[in-house]
């Protein structure tokens, strides 16, 4: 059976580690970032980060938003909505605007939430 790639839209601006690959080792882009492989280190992305269903992330990751259909043991720190789909896994805080757990999405860490500017 094929692997199900969860995300990929190319702009130009966008990284992909692919199935059969390891990073390791700081990683950072200018745009979005997917990886369907497997990531070790630290991952910065100006963009969004989509991690797919058969990754596996070991790694602290600072992005505006991410998607988790895989694995993420490390610290997560997004500007916008962090999604753990119901494949998704997560061991570490996560530090968002917004969380989202999908049911059957696992989450195993801190959530803080951060308010809006201007609401009480």
């Amino acid at each position: 059976m094929p692997k199900q790639l969860t995300y990929f839209n190319a702009t130009g601006n966008d990284t992909v580690i692919g199935f059969n690959i390891t990073a390791k080792g700081d990683i950072k882009c200018s745009g979005d970032i997917t990886i369907e492989g497997n990531a070790v280190g630290t991952l910065v992305a100006a963009g969004g980060a989509h991690i797919g269903v058969n990754s596996f992330v070991k790694a602290d990751v600072q992005a505006d938003s991410i998607v988790i259909s895989g694995s993420v043991k490390g610290n997560i720190t997004v500007n916008g909505e962090a999604i753990i789909k119901e494949t998704g896994s997560v061991v570490g805080n996560i530090t968002s605007l917004r969380l989202t757990i999908m049911p059957g999405g696992l989450f195993n860490g801190i959530s803080v939430t951060s308010a809006l500017e201007g609401v009480s």
